[in-house]
């Protein structure tokens, strides 16, 4: 009994010390990412200071910051991975080195330029021969993971199925802030060739009050202002993303064990959600049927 009672005491304490540690990386990488958004703001409408602050340039303070972060997500998917020695975390390694790898060397980018000339892809709709080729390259990469990922989650404990939805999810808010904005911002500008097309809308004089119409080499208009906003929504909406699932990973390898699920969904809307919703329960007990139908 005395020992039960210790275990239960050390888990605890382990809890509100990990929490404890997760708030403070939480408070001071998100203090980072609306830093990083702000300074991008005060840059792209008023005009001042280094553009090395803008959240979109390459090489800028910005971008370096989201490659130590997914590098730290891969540094400690390895140490998880030779920790509990679980196919989940090798695909999930896989997965996020091809991100930062991707990021850094602009892959689906480069594969889509060379598919675009093997295959003579032309524009389609408001997409052009490029944005196709990056979608085709980002299709059969992603259907590559998404299947490795699948045949995990049926071969994995109960623990595991729920890390594994967690990941699924968050990364499906980075696909949809990476490529689904990233479309958008094309098509309008397919759609908005010239700023001609747009003059009159009533918009230019919030440009022009703030300095923007007179120092930007392109007029504040309609179709520049949602690319400055659309902008702010795609690069900042992936760097908190990036900085959720980096503090999930961190969460993930501070625990003692991951043997208790029940200590991985007791906190967070999303894991409470996933447990009421017993989807997770019914395929683990399917799982057990065939097992025993075997």
């Amino acid at each position: 009994m005395g020992n039960v009672i210790a275990k239960t005491i050390v888990a605890t304490d382990e809890k509100l010390l990990v929490n404890s540690i997760i708030k403070i990386f939480l408070a001071v990488a998100l203090l980072l990412d609306f830093s990083f958004i702000c300074l991008h703001i005060i840059h792209t409408f008023l005009l001042s200071g280094s553009i090395n602050f803008m959240i979109d340039h390459e090489g800028g303070y910005a971008e370096y910051f989201q490659y130590l972060k997914e590098a730290s997500i891969v540094i400690t998917l390895v140490y998880i991975l030779c920790r509990y020695n679980e196919t989940s975390f090798l695909i999930l390694t896989m997965l996020f080195s091809y991100v930062l790898l991707d990021d850094y060397f602009e892959i689906h980018e480069r594969m889509g330029a060379f598919l675009v000339n093997i295959f003579s892809l032309s524009a389609f709709f408001l997409l052009k021969a490029q944005d196709i080729g990056e979608i085709l390259v980002s299709f059969i990469i992603g259907g590559t993971f998404i299947l490795s990922i699948s045949y995990s989650f049926m071969r994995s404990k109960k623990v595991y199925r729920y890390i594994l939805v967690y990941y699924i999810l968050m990364f499906g808010f980075l696909c949809f802030f990476g490529i689904g904005i990233d479309m958008l911002h094309s098509m309008v500008g397919s759609y908005f060739k010239t700023s001609s097309e747009i003059s009159g809308l009533g918009v230019d004089f919030i440009g022009a009050s703030l300095g923007y119409h007179k120092l930007s080499p392109e007029p504040f208009n309609f179709y520049t202002g949602f690319k400055a906003f659309g902008i702010i929504i795609e690069e900042g909406g992936e760097m908190v993303v990036m900085t959720l699932i980096l503090l999930y990973t961190i969460r993930l390898s501070l625990l003692h064990s991951l043997s208790n699920y029940s200590s991985l969904i007791s906190q967070g809307i999303l894991m409470r959600s996933l447990q009421k919703m017993k989807l997770i329960d019914a395929i683990d007990e399917q799982q057990r049927c065939g097992d025993k139908g075997e």
